[in-house]
């Protein structure tokens, strides 16, 4: 039985087109409903080992089972052209969300409940921007961050209720190109990658409070190159930003302090070098992070970091060759590290496939494939 996860109170936002002014607006009430209070203070709805995938060269999202590679089945996304390459899997592998059309300057964002086959869920939210990426704050919210096409040209970051099919606040960050979000698993803290000039490059932290308001806290630092991820690890002190030259800068979050700079695998490779993305093992112990060649040539980078999740260093790393899309990814996730930490899963854009890789070793295990599989680009694995 899927989680109906609803609420009421009045929603407010700041406006796009004046964001020092912070206006309310009443919401039509919404009926909580039982199963909802059983989903979050009872854990009633049973977390799930669970995979979703977007693809490129289809209107399809496809849902598979991390320990065997079992696919659950496929479910088109109505009203897109260029596929579906924007997606977040919720923690408890119950949902899945998938960034939409865009018309009119502003995003649509579609609920998948992960069934077999999944299924389009309700009906969708739309958020008032050009959404790049996205994060799960709880089984409740979603964050997310892009750019405002139609006015300022400004990086805005929102915060919306997929149930009530509502934005409930918008933050307004100032100019820049685009941006990635992650949201720690404390559920409060935010952190922003951002592309920009000057000190409008950068990862900023945010706030986000159980009202599903946004605050920024005015710590950051600004990044090395263009941004193209930001990763929280677990335990809410560390993270890692992956940028456009094949570098990762590590940080910590009470202070937004660089720890480490660390040239990936890819840098300095072909006529560019591009960092894609990371993920992090569920206990924080070590992260993995893409990169490419960015030459067109397919080749590419998988690395496997040891990590310290209170300090945030980099430690001893192995790698393997894979086969990753050699062009910016601004947040797409590339790869995922499956339950129990034993495998790592990275998708393959030249060869349809997702690789199934040894966590520790890096060695190849299984491969994933299927007819919905065309230029695969994102996959969010959850069950750790």
């Amino acid at each position: 039985m899927p989680c109906a996860i609803t609420t009421s109170k009045p929603m407010t936002y700041t406006s796009a087109s004046h964001p020092a002014v912070r206006d309310t607006k009443t919401a039509a009430s919404i009926s909580v409903l039982l199963v909802a209070a059983l989903c979050l203070v009872l854990g009633a709805c049973n977390p799930q080992e669970m995979a979703l995938l977007g693809s490129e060269g289809t209107n399809e999202v496809t849902a598979f089972e991390p320990g065997t590679g079992t696919i659950k089945g496929n479910v088109a996304i109505p009203n897109v052209s260029g596929g579906v390459s924007e997606i977040l899997l919720r923690r408890d592998g119950q949902m899945g969300y998938v960034r939409g059309e865009v018309t009119q300057g502003q995003t649509t964002i579609h609920v998948v409940d992960i069934e077999s086959p999944p299924v389009l869920e309700g009906t969708p939210t739309t958020v008032s921007y050009i959404a790049t990426d996205m994060a799960e704050v709880n089984a409740l919210t979603i964050v997310s961050a892009g750019r405002d096409a139609l006015g300022s040209s400004d990086i805005l970051v929102s915060s919306a209720v997929p149930a009530a099919q509502s934005e409930e606040d918008v933050l307004n960050l100032g100019p820049g190109s685009d941006a990635t979000v992650d949201v720690c698993d404390d559920e409060s803290t935010v952190l922003v990658a951002m592309n920009g000039t000057g000190s409008q490059r950068a990862v900023r932290k945010l706030k986000i409070d159980d009202q599903q308001q946004l605050t920024d806290t005015g710590d950051s630092f600004q990044t090395s190159a263009p941004p193209q991820n930001v990763h929280c690890a677990p335990g809410s002190q560390a993270g890692i930003v992956v940028n456009a030259l094949a570098k990762a800068q590590t940080f910590t979050t009470a202070n937004m302090n660089v720890v480490d700079t660390q040239n990936l695998a890819a840098h300095g490779g072909g006529t560019a070098s591009l960092g894609h993305s990371a993920d992090f093992s569920s206990g924080g112990n070590a992260v993995y992070v893409v990169s490419s060649v960015g030459d067109f040539t397919g080749r590419g980078h998988l690395e496997r970091f040891s990590f310290n999740p209170s300090t945030g260093a980099l430690g001893s790393s192995t790698q393997t060759m894979i086969e990753p899309v050699t062009r910016t990814t601004v947040g797409l996730e590339l790869v995922g590290v499956g339950p129990n930490d034993k495998t790592v899963y990275v998708t393959e854009w030249p060869d349809d496939r997702v690789l199934v890789l040894d966590a520790t070793t890096l060695s190849q295990q299984n491969v994933i494939s299927g007819s919905a599989i065309n230029a695969p680009l994102s996959v969010n694995v959850v069950g750790k």
